[in-house]
């Protein structure tokens, strides 16, 4: 996309609202994080009004980075710090206000982990901390190490994916008071609902489908924040409107019952 492109969306999201823009390193061939910073480049004035997330720790074969064997995951406290500082040149910005550990890394040391936080976070470079599509106890052993609190787990959650509701993962993250991300919040655009159910409840809330999918994870008291990843302005628009729709208690379980095929026990 070019950065006229990105630089639209920016402006719409923000007019609707969304102030936080989700990055990884590694997206689109890491390009990702420098389209946007072209962006901030031009206009360095929005940087105040938004928040920075990224993602570090996914390393592949790339003409973009030093050559790999194999793809796999790096959480050393060395490529933690240098992900960052890297992410802070490519999106133009003197501080990230989160950074995510993208995948768990069944190598990690989390003593490593914590020292690389540490020195990012005295550094002013990096405010807040967080992981990407960690188990529960995943996020328990890394919080332990840690001295201040993670404040996310970005994992997916959707109507077409509700394990995390129904396992536990959602409930360890209320215990430590961290709201979720939740990427993919709309099943990647193939929710298996029927047409019929969806259209019903649709005309009851005046919502579109995904307002009312997106409405739907809203609703969950552990404060999901998800995570739209639209190109187009007026889909951005239309998802904004969703923390409009208050779906009732009865009318959220019927949308449980539509993706398990049976009521509650």
């Amino acid at each position: 996309m070019s950065p006229e492109t990105v630089e639209r969306l920016v402006h719409e999201s923000l007019e609707q609202g969304i102030t936080t823009f989700d990055h990884a390193d590694i997206y689109g061939d890491h390009s990702n994080e420098e389209v946007f910073g072209r962006v901030l480049k031009h206009e360095p004035a929005l940087r105040v009004n938004m928040e920075l997330v990224t993602k570090c720790g996914i390393k592949f074969s790339s003409d973009k980075r030093p050559p790999v064997r194999v793809k796999h995951y790096d959480t050393t406290k060395a490529h933690i710090i240098w992900s960052a500082e890297n992410s802070l040149k490519q999106l133009n910005t003197d501080y990230l206000d989160v950074l995510l550990i993208h995948r768990p890394d069944p190598l990690t040391d989390p003593e490593e982990v914590a020292e690389a936080f540490e020195i990012l976070r005295e550094s002013g470079k990096v405010l807040y901390f967080g992981v990407s599509n960690f188990t529960p106890s995943q996020f328990r052993m890394l919080q332990h190490y840690l001295s201040f609190p993670l404040v996310t787990n970005q994992i997916e959650i959707s109507l077409s994916r509700i394990d995390p509701i129904l396992n536990g993962d959602l409930d360890v993250l209320m215990e430590y008071e961290v709201s979720p991300m939740s990427w993919s919040p709309l099943g990647g655009g193939h929710l298996t609902i029927g047409e019929r159910e969806m259209f019903g409840m649709a005309s009851k809330y005046n919502a579109s489908y995904s307002q009312l999918a997106l409405a739907w994870l809203l609703k969950h008291p552990s404060q999901i924040f998800p995570v739209i990843g639209t190109t187009k302005p007026e889909r951005i628009a239309e998802c904004a409107k969703a923390v409009d729709v208050q779906l009732d208690r009865q009318d959220w379980f019927e949308m449980l019952r539509w993706v398990t095929g049976k009521e509650v026990a």
